[in-house]
């Protein structure tokens, strides 16, 4: 067979698997094609190919290959143009499509692409603009608009990392400089950008390092250098920090701590570690309510931060705050529900926030915790007396009503062995009284007469209660006013 007839035929076959986007065959024929014979027409087709996998870089080869073959092949200026427009490199594809024009004035192929060409410029200035005035978000939506039409440009993907740093999507941002670096290794922009995402995700070390390659690649480089002495010198003081703490010295490493957190109060991923840190160094030294205060402003930062959380709880639990100490330790065992000791932890919170809000039987009759009977009946007929609506001027007769309950749910409960037991481990009342009401009192609420009746009165005087009452330690009946015969 004739070379050239057979590669042809190679040619044929590449268009073929060209049409139904079968990039890769179309590649191997139209390189068949070429060893054969290479000619503008396969070198232009294979250009084409690569464009189509985003090889932006072999079809600008295969294009020049092309031109080198046939100055006079219009096809292969029209395909540089469109892939100077893809590698967003603007004037030279502008300069190849008016070539294109040149020849073929009537082509509207190319009027379309310098008419793109021109909305890239537009959409280039204003991304730049945006970003000098620090407007992220605009300059992330340009930036976006522009590598839509420069699929491939270096200088659309840096803009919309710069955005990204400047949002704080620090993540991402790094992916985009990376994706550029494997293209261009020495990029300085791309290099930069990489370099601040790390030391923003709190990789001080390796940010170091990489602002260091960069200054040797830019020794004028103001940022690099700004930032290569941050990462070290923050590094720096949360190590030292941490070795102070571990040997106990804690108000140096707070001092550290706080040192590295004033040199960047915007570096969120470092700081959060370093509040942490001090909040614990804080809770050594018994400072709960400064601890509170700094693991707070931790979780400003992050609000996810499990340490924060924990730390915050313990801090909560030696000040007494147990519903605040159950809600840290509720959200740290979400995050780590697999941690058995965040599970007691909360428990015990829980525990002791019901012990706090329910009533104390000791401190309302006056009593220490290791009473003797007889301290406890005349704690008991003491506050019965203090605190009788009888003795008290009809304003106060509402409350004196209510302390009057609660001396006798105290004494019901710190009376009977088995309910103080019960009571002193924390308890619930309810649980104590068998699912009933106030101490000593089953089903629930008590007309209030029938605790008069304990102390019933004959006759005059007093306040009104005319009871007789026949129950409480040492009182005779009958008697004298309005609040019954006691014995004092």
């Amino acid at each position: 067979m004739d070379v050239h007839k057979e590669a042809e035929h190679f040619k044929d076959l590449g268009n073929k698997k060209f049409q139904s986007g079968q990039h890769d065959e179309a590649i191997s024929y139209y390189t068949q094609a070429i060893d054969l014979a290479p000619s503008a027409i396969y070198y232009a087709n294979r250009a084409a190919a690569y464009l189509a996998q985003g090889k932006v870089d072999r079809a600008l080869s295969d294009c020049n290959r092309a031109i080198e073959k046939d100055p006079k092949y219009i096809k292969a200026y029209s395909r540089r143009g469109q892939t100077y427009l893809q590698m967003g490199k603007l004037m030279e594809a502008e300069l190849d499509f008016k070539k294109v024009l040149e020849v073929e004035p009537k082509n509207s192929f190319p009027k379309e692409q310098i008419a793109e060409i021109n909305k890239a410029r537009v959409l280039q200035a204003s991304g730049m603009k945006a970003v000098q005035e620090e407007n992220w978000s605009l300059a992330l939506s340009t930036f976006r608009d522009l590598k839509a039409i420069c699929h491939h440009s270096h200088d659309a993907n840096l803009g919309i990392a710069d955005a990204m740093i400047g949002l704080k999507n620090y993540t991402d941002a790094k992916t985009v400089a990376t994706s550029i670096l494997q293209d261009e290794p020495e990029n300085p922009h791309a290099l930069l950008i990489r370099g601040l995402a790390m030391y923003y995700m709190g990789e001080l070390a390796a940010a170091s390092k990489l602002f260091g390659n960069i200054l040797q690649l830019d020794p004028d480089s103001k940022k690099a250098q700004k930032y290569w002495k941050l990462s070290r010198q923050i590094e720096n003081c949360k190590e030292e920090g941490n070795r102070e703490f571990r040997e106990g010295r804690h108000e140096a490493a707070i001092k550290l701590w706080t040192d590295g957190f004033n040199l960047d109060p915007t570096n969120a991923s470092i700081n959060k570690i370093l509040l942490a840190n001090k909040g614990a160094a804080l809770k050594s030294l018994g400072k709960y309510d400064e601890a509170v205060s700094v693991l707070s402003q931790c979780l400003e930062i992050d609000n996810e931060y499990l340490k924060a959380y924990t730390r915050r709880a313990q801090c909560y639990m030696e000040l007494k705050k147990y519903e605040e100490a159950e809600r840290d330790f509720n959200m740290a065992s979400m995050k780590d529900p697999g941690d058995k000791e965040l599970k007691r932890s909360l428990a015990e919170a829980k525990k002791l926030r019901k012990q706090a809000l329910r009533k104390d039987y000791y401190q309302i009759l006056g009593v220490d915790k290791n009473f003797d009977e007889r301290e406890l009946t005349k704690a008991y007929k003491r506050r019965c007396l203090e605190c009788h609506p009888d003795r008290k001027p009809a304003e106060e007769r509402e409350e004196a009503e209510k302390q009057f309950k609660e001396v006798q749910e105290a004494y019901d409960i710190l009376k009977d062995p088995r309910k103080k037991q019960a009571y002193d481990s924390g308890a619930d009342l309810e649980d104590i009284n068998g699912g009933g009401g106030g101490g000593g009192f089953h089903g629930g609420d008590v007309d209030i007469s029938e605790l008069f009746n304990m102390f019933g009165g004959g006759g005059g005087g007093g306040g009104g209660f005319r009871t007789h009452f026949s129950t409480g330690p040492g009182f005779r009946s009958g008697g004298h006013g309005g609040y019954g015969g006691f014995p004092f």
